[in-house]
């Protein structure tokens, strides 16, 4: 989906690919030549993406959008929009296999990662959305925050009523 979607911005060779990924996912993928160019010969058989060879020194293939790869982009687009819901709906099942040891990795580190991740998401869409579009998104987003810090607040209130108790050593 991922190389499909790097290729409808713009035509690219392999090698781009290889390096765009692995710097977007600050290398915790690292596809080598092996991986990449299997799934650039699919797309092509599939009529997805077209290769051009520019010839000369430079033989790196170049690859291109068809008009059919690009609707099957917007289609996978259409399928992460609606990733949210499908997530939220999966929680009761990740939340009875995280065990107590996992709750501070969970909690502290996840939540600082999804306000990196929105930071960035709206960094990067700031001028593609409509202002007033971005506008309410930023407001309903501060509003969950406002609730979440209050929620947050009250656990804290009751806990501050109770005895102490030492902290867990890290």
């Amino acid at each position: 989906m991922y190389i499909l979607h790097l290729i409808s911005a713009r035509p690219r060779h392999g090698y781009e690919i290889i390096q765009e990924i692995r710097e977007k996912t600050e290398g915790a993928w690292s596809p080598g030549a092996g991986s990449i160019y299997p799934i650039l010969k699919k797309l092509v058989a599939e009529g997805l993406i077209e290769a051009e060879s520019p010839g000369g020194a430079d033989d790196r293939h170049v690859y291109r959008i068809t008009p059919k790869g690009l609707k099957h982009v917007n289609q996978l687009k259409a399928m992460i929009g609606n990733f949210g819901h499908r997530w939220t709906a999966m929680r009761s099942l990740i939340m009875d296999l995280l065990g107590p040891e996992s709750c501070e990795a969970f909690l502290i580190d996840g939540s600082r990662k999804q306000f990196e991740f929105t930071r960035a998401f709206v960094e990067t869409k700031m001028n593609e959305i409509k202002e007033s579009e971005m506008e309410y998104l930023l407001r309903e987003y501060a509003l969950d925050l406002e609730r979440q810090l209050g929620w947050t607040n009250q656990m804290l209130t009751g806990f501050s009523a109770r005895p102490r108790v030492p902290p867990r050593k890290r």
